[in-house]
């Protein structure tokens, strides 16, 4: 970090943030060398010791712009003049999460589909209403999700006016949510009897569900 662009000071992450940070691919195997790295809290590594074999320029350009988000939100400490990466201070914010992220695959013959399967789980819980659904599917006296199911009021949206219209909100809940959770597996969504069940992927993704449920009943405890 230069010292023209101080960390943020931020102490408290939201889950949006949190989940943010692990959507992408790069970040992840970054953070998760962090955590290998003999758990010293010292260990340092190079950016470009994280990309694959292949890795096209467009790839690592991709892959910097999204190192420059973490380093600025203290997540890592990116040190621009000997180029190496050690952990910035609010790293520990996220070790709960990298528990679920999987050990790193070899960067000669990485593991495509483990790394596809893990990139579908966090973009499942990236947004808080798939995973407010999620998390209705995962409750055992609820089955099943119907079209009246509306914005969880706990959670902010991502700044759609879908909040406040219920036709709008019916139509993203169809056509990008639902669908998007059928796709990766984790739902089954039938348009035509508008029904929302449990997919066969399903149990993929209730260990990170629990941690969100934890995360959740934390937050409120700290506010009472």
């Amino acid at each position: 970090m230069t010292p023209n662009q101080p960390h943020s000071t931020k102490s408290v992450s939201t889950l949006d943030e949190l989940l943010d940070v692990l959507d992408h691919e790069y970040c992840r195997r970054v953070l998760v060398a962090l955590v290998d790295s003999e758990q010293q809290s010292d260990a340092s590594l190079s950016p470009h010791s994280m990309w694959k074999e292949g890795t096209d320029l467009l790839e690592k350009g991709q892959s910097y712009s999204h190192l420059l988000k973490i380093d600025a939100a203290g997540f890592v400490d990116w040190d621009r003049e000997t180029d190496t990466i050690t952990r910035g201070p609010r790293f520990d914010e996220l070790l709960p999460l990298l528990g679920w992220a999987p050990p790193l695959p070899s960067k000669t013959t990485p593991d495509t589909e483990t790394d596809e399967s893990v990139d579908e789980l966090f973009d499942a819980l990236s947004h808080p209403i798939r995973r407010h659904v999620l998390l209705s599917l995962a409750d055992p006296d609820s089955l099943a999700v119907d079209k009246t199911m509306s914005y969880p009021p706990s959670e902010e949206s991502d700044g759609d006016d879908a909040d406040s219209d219920p036709d709008l909100l019916a139509l993203e809940l169809r056509h990008r949510h639902f669908t998007l959770l059928d796709d990766y597996g984790f739902v089954e969504w039938d348009p035509e009897t508008e029904t929302l069940t449990r997919g066969e992927r399903f149990d993929d993704v209730v260990p990170l569900l629990d941690f969100v449920a934890e995360y959740r009943a934390e937050q409120s405890r700290q506010s009472e």
